[in-house]
Formats: structure tokens, sequence, C-alpha cells
């Protein structure tokens, strides 16, 4: 048998594909944080000034700009009938990953200064 390809499966209307797309059609996307629950409309126009038309929110996250002090992520949503989310399992699965090795690894830092923490004190008992 001769390698065939899977037909590509589209997850998203064409226009949420880019930001252009977005513009033109008047797409409604909103963000939320992961974190503190944020929630607010993307402001098209401002992003695509910004970004460009051939930008795509699809599979993105960046860190809690809506509000202050916040660390979680923000994510994108677009409106169809609902609100749909603009990423796919395998991103979900990714970003899944990077934040259990992040606090695998604050888990080793916090258990490593508690280690120093006690080989200080120890030392200053003596």
């Amino acid at each position: 048998m001769g390698d065939k390809k899977a037909p590509k499966v589209w997850l998203w209307p064409s226009w949420v594909e880019t930001v252009g797309a977005m513009a033109a059609s008047d797409a409604k996307i909103s963000v939320s944080c992961d974190r503190c629950n944020a929630y607010r409309d993307v402001d098209i126009p401002a992003l695509l000034a910004k970004v460009g038309p051939n930008y795509s929110l699809i599979n993105r996250r960046c860190r809690c700009k809506l509000t202050p002090g916040c660390n979680g992520w923000n994510r994108f949503r677009y409106l169809h009938g609902v609100m749909r989310r603009l990423w796919d399992d395998n991103a979900s699965d990714r970003w899944l990953a990077l934040e259990n090795a992040s606090r695998r690894e604050m888990t080793r830092l916090i258990r490593e200064a508690g280690e120093e923490r006690e080989k200080k004190r120890l030392r200053e008992r003596r």
C-alpha cells in the first residue's frame, strides 16, 4: 500500500483562523484566565494593528494580562452559538505537561531550599 495522508480535519471555521479573518467577519473573540477566572472580549482592531492580519490565536496562550499580579494563562475562545475554544487536545496536553514539569521543578527547589535551611540551622547549633 502507498503512503496516504489522512485528510485534514478542520476544527475551526475559516473566519477564526487569522486575526485578519476575524476582523473581516466581525468575530466575537474572548480571552479568559485559567487561574483568576477573569474574562473579557478581545479588541480585534487593536490586536490586528499590533500583530498583523496573518497572526493566529489558535493554540496560543499567554501569561495573564487581565489581572495585575496573576501568573495564570490566558486562552482564547470564539463565539459560534456558544463560546468555543481556540485550542485543540494536543495543545492542552502540551500545556499540561509544561505545567506539571514546572510544578515538579518548583517542588524540587523548595525541597532543596528547606534542606539548605536545615543544614544552616544545624551548623549554627554547633
